[in-house]
């Protein structure tokens, strides 16, 4: 809701966001306008450093943000990620409302992959203009009934948006089911049954749509029975 806001109240061509824990370099906005003024892409990207405790102690790169084949598979997989705070983008290429509120988690991989499903354009320089503080929410840690209802609906998201762009493949599909099965192990082990019901319920509207069958049969009438009588067959979940 804050980052909506914050674009409704901004006035400017160019916008970007930063969380309160992270820090923007001072050459930051500077390299992003020139790329912007010189390449007239919808998205500039660069690249971050990872600290711990104080910005002197600098533990990590960022992942990569450069796709090595394709970029939407790439990020439906974890293996390329944005920064939140390392993208700015021109807002004309960017709804009204790009973040989804009901998400306590993925917003920004939801937003990204939903922008780059619209073809935006985008520059990616990899230079670190960035600071950001790892922590147990952003390492993914902390497990909650709201993290898993994010991890769950984010895919459904995506999912909706890659079959209505005619953009669904089995390697896609496979990325988004691989979480979409782990949320509902969550939501089994920690017993938040109602979450575990509505993503079950999806998998059983999704059935013939998908080219995994056989993986969603065994999910619904064997790992998901098995799991919550008795705690055990995590692996069964794997796709």
């Amino acid at each position: 809701a804050c980052r909506n806001f914050g674009l409704e109240l901004a006035s400017g061509q160019f916008v970007t966001w930063c969380d309160s824990d992270d820090i923007m370099v001072p050459e930051h906005l500077a390299v992003h306008m020139h790329q912007h003024s010189h390449s007239h892409c919808d998205a500039i990207v660069t690249s971050a450093e990872v600290f711990q405790g104080n910005t002197q102690n600098i533990v990590r790169k960022w992942d990569s943000i450069c796709p090595k084949y394709d970029i939407v598979t790439e990020m439906i997989y974890n293996q390329v990620l944005w920064p939140i705070n390392c993208v700015t983008w021109d807002r004309n290429s960017i709804p009204a409302k790009p973040f989804r509120e009901k998400l306590a988690s993925s917003q920004e991989w939801t937003f990204h992959l939903s922008r780059l499903l619209d073809d935006i354009t985008y520059k990616i320089i990899e230079k670190p203009t960035c600071l950001v503080r790892e922590h147990q929410q952003r390492t993914g840690k902390i497990v909650s009934v709201s993290k898993s209802f994010s991890t769950f609906h984010s895919r459904k998201i995506i999912m909706e948006l890659l079959t209505e762009k005619q953009m669904r493949t089995p390697k896609n599909e496979k990325g988004l089911l691989k979480y979409i099965f782990t949320a509902l192990r969550q939501a089994l082990q920690y017993r938040y049954y109602k979450l575990a019901f509505v993503i079950l319920g999806y998998l059983v509207q999704s059935f013939g749509q998908t080219k995994y069958r056989r993986e969603i049969a065994k999910i619904i009438l064997i790992a998901s029975p098995i799991y919550a009588l008795s705690g055990r067959g995590e692996k069964l979940f794997k796709i």
